[in-house]
């Protein structure tokens, strides 16, 4: 077989295997909750549940997530909350945006918001989510009423000493090339994804990894190893230390009541971040959270949804219980 034989049934091999992953991205299908609404030119996929004229809570999930990311934790606020799910653009099912910075994308979410009439929520940020919380505080002061940080990123967060790191590093390095990118996540990289999605949830799940349930597991599988996802993720990732570490100076503007949660086994963000952001926000309370790991919102949805309560009873407003009870 001549090179150019073999380059042939190469590039042939790789065309049939992109066409087999975008056939295989396009069957998994948004959450049925989930619906699309359209801001700045873009579809973004957004679920929307809880009494209308109950308090707003908005859930900002992390990078390479989805709405999905809160299919967990709804059916323990839904009966008495207005919750609000967004994707950020080119995560879940969501449009690609222009950029990917963070200023860029808060600012098409709180457009999202504003246009589903959303008002004072308490914003409910964890991982990258929460970068995303403090950057709307910090652009649209008086818009919330106050942010619930779940294992969120800060000022001192780095990549360094992640769990995820070498992949993580890997993947800005291939994957935001102009060409190679869409390339290797069109081809090759929905099969590693799957190939080591095992590991990636015990690195995000620790000791609750056996609290998952297999069809969490095979749906979770499924949604991250679509090619957009992953490319979405690796241009967040891009300039997440930087985009975090800019928002340093405009913490101390934020005069909401804040708590600053930290997972005692987070592998992906060290407790420090937590203790940094309680200090560095005027007011803000570092809460920690023993045994837990870095996905506890998802691992933990009913535990999760008490630290809730208890912040929405902190910053004042209708008295809420874990079962619905209200005063």
């Amino acid at each position: 077989m001549n090179k150019a034989t073999a380059l042939l049934l190469s590039a042939a091999g790789l065309a049939a295997l992109a066409v087999k992953n975008r056939i295989d991205a396009a069957a998994v299908l948004p959450p049925e909750s989930a619906r699309p609404i359209h801001v700045d030119g873009l579809r973004l996929y957004v679920i929307e549940q809880g009494p209308a004229d109950a308090r707003a809570v908005v859930l900002l999930h992390g990078s390479a997530g989805s709405c999905w990311s809160a299919e967990q934790l709804l059916p323990f606020l839904t009966d008495r909350y207005r919750v609000v799910v967004p994707e950020r653009p080119g995560q879940g099912w969501s449009d690609p945006p222009r950029s990917y910075r963070l200023a860029s994308m808060t600012e098409t979410v709180y457009e999202a918001l504003r246009l589903l009439g959303v008002e004072r929520p308490i914003l409910v940020g964890w991982s990258y989510g929460g970068g995303v919380a403090m950057r709307m505080a910090i652009d649209h002061p008086g818009f919330a009423d106050g942010l619930l940080l779940l294992a969120s990123d800060g000022p001192t967060s780095t990549l360094e000493g992640h769990s995820e790191e070498t992949t993580m590093r890997l993947a800005t390095t291939l994957l935001t090339k102009p060409l190679l990118g869409p390339l290797f996540a069109w081809t090759i990289v929905p099969y590693v994804v799957r190939r080591f999605f095992a590991r990636a949830l015990d690195g995000k799940f620790g000791p609750d990894r056996p609290l998952l349930s297999e069809t969490y597991v095979q749906r979770a599988k499924q949604i991250y190893s679509r090619p957009g996802i992953i490319l979405a993720a690796a241009k967040e990732w891009l300039h997440e230390e930087e985009d975090v570490a800019q928002l340093e100076p405009y913490l101390s503007s934020i005069r909401v009541p804040v708590w600053s949660v930290s997972a005692e086994l987070d592998s992906f963000v060290p407790q420090h971040v937590a203790e940094d952001l309680a200090r560095l926000i005027p007011g803000a309370r570092h809460v920690r959270l023993p045994g837990a790991p870095h996905g506890f919102p998802e691992s933990r949805p009913e535990e999760t949804a008490r630290l809730l309560d208890a912040f929405v009873t902190a910053v004042g407003g209708r008295k809420v219980g874990i079962h619905g009870a209200s005063g």
